[in-house]
C-alpha cells in the first residue's frame, strides 16, 4: 500500500513544499507547527531548479487521483464497489469542471483533466497487472455480463 498510496502523495506534497508559492495555506500550517523555517531552508537548496509548469500544477493532482484510486482498490482487496473506485477521479474532474464554471476557486486547465484520468487509469492498470487475481476489476467496469462469462470460463 505504501508504494501506491503514500509515495505518490509524498511526491505531490514535495512538489508543493519545494516549488509552489509560499502564499499557499499549507505554509501557514507549517508555520503553526514550527516547520516553516525548516521547509524554507530546504526550498533554498532547490532554488535554482525550475520545473516545467505541468510538474508544478498538474502532476500533484494526477498523483493524488492515483493514490486515492489505488487506496480504494487495495482496501477492497482489488474488488471495490464501482462508485468507490471512481471517487478520486470524480472529485478531480468535478473540481476542475467546477473551476470552468466558476463554482470552485481556481483556473480550469485541460492538462489537469488529462492528469486526473491518467492517474485513475494508471492505478487501475498498475494494480490490475501486478496481481493475476485482479483481472476481474476491468471486467466489472466493462459490465456484469462479462464478469459472469469470465467466471464461467475460469472456474
Amino acid at each position: 500500500m505504501t508504494v501506491h498510496v503514500v509515495v505518490p502523495v509524498a511526491i505531490g506534497a514535495a512538489v508543493y513544499l519545494l516549488f509552489r508559492t509560499t502564499s499557499l495555506l499549507v505554509f501557514e500550517w507549517l508555520r503553526s507547527i514550527g516547520l516553516l523555517e525548516t521547509t524554507l531552508a530546504v526550498r533554498g537548496l532547490v532554488a535554482g531548479i525550475n520545473p516545467p509548469e505541468w510538474l508544478l500544477y498538474c502532476l500533484p493532482d494526477g498523483l493524488w487521483v492515483y493514490a486515492v484510486t489505488s487506496w480504494m482498490i487495495l482496501i477492497w482487496k482489488r474488488n471495490p464497489p464501482l462508485p468507490w473506485l471512481f471517487v478520486g477521479v470524480a472529485l478531480g474532474v468535478g473540481g476542475e469542471l467546477g473551476q470552468a464554471v466558476a463554482i470552485v476557486p481556481g483556473t480550469y486547465q485541460h492538462l489537469d483533466m488529462v492528469f486526473y484520468v491518467a492517474g485513475f487509469l494508471g492505478a487501475c492498470f498498475q494494480l490490475e497487472y501486478s496481481d493475476e487475481t485482479s483481472r476481474i476489476l476491468w471486467l466489472r467496469i466493462a459490465g456484469n455480463d462479462r464478469v459472469r462469462l469470465w467466471k464461467r470460463r475460469h472456474e
